[in-house]
């Protein structure tokens, strides 16, 4: 999910993502490492490279991330709360035109997640992010809502809408189901803002 949860995993976990990606006319592969040294904390390193097709040749993205979970209030059901930090540099190569520049963005996010005896799980997320790209700078609001509904043991639907200040909402709708022990496949499809995007991909915690 685009919106993420209150959740961490337990000490000494560690979890694996990764995902083919469609934004519009964008494509590609990102992947995620977890590791949780603490029982409320979780630290990620994340890496994607897109190509966006709208041009030709594609102009290519390549993005690395340093993240940080802090879970400051965790319950197995009701409320569970925490605040997450991010940092991406991104690399873009237009190579219809040969121009190539950098863009960095940091986010700060609280996160919230109320979990049902049912095992029904409604999260929200209120932040900021600074983005910077060459001589630009910004900073934008961020939001979402999230909702994972558990139809079996291993399936579970999920939903969400969310999106950015200047920018109309976007909304998902995905499945995951649990193949084995701590491994999930996903994937979700959505529209907003003139476009369609997608995902597939799995995430293995061990």
């Amino acid at each position: 999910m685009n919106v993420d949860d209150a959740a961490v995993m337990d000490s000494g976990k560690r979890k694996i993502e990764a995902a083919m990606v469609r934004n519009g006319r964008i494509r590609g592969p990102e992947a995620l490492l977890g590791v949780s040294p603490r029982a409320d904390l979780e630290l990620l390193l994340g890496v994607a490279q897109t190509h966006d097709h709208s041009e030709s040749p594609a102009t290519q993205r390549t993005s690395a991330a340093l993240g940080v979970k802090w879970a400051f209030w965790r319950q197995e059901t009701g409320w569970s709360l925490a605040m997450s930090a991010l940092w991406e540099h991104s690399h873009i190569d237009r190579r219809v035109s040969q121009d190539r520049w950098n863009e960095k963005n940091a986010s700060l996010m609280a996160l919230a997640t109320w979990v049902r005896p049912e095992g029904e799980k409604l999260h929200a997320n209120l932040g900021l992010m600074r983005a910077r790209l060459q001589a630009e700078r910004s900073v934008l609001a961020l939001w979402g809502l999230g909702y994972e509904w558990p139809l079996t043991h291993r399936w579970q639907l999920v939903a969400e809408i969310f999106g950015q200040e200047k920018s109309r909402p976007d909304r998902a709708i995905g499945m995951r189901y649990a193949l084995g022990e701590g491994f999930k496949l996903s994937g979700a499809l959505g529209r907003g803002n003139d476009r369609r995007f997608g995902q597939l991909g799995f995430a293995w915690e061990f």
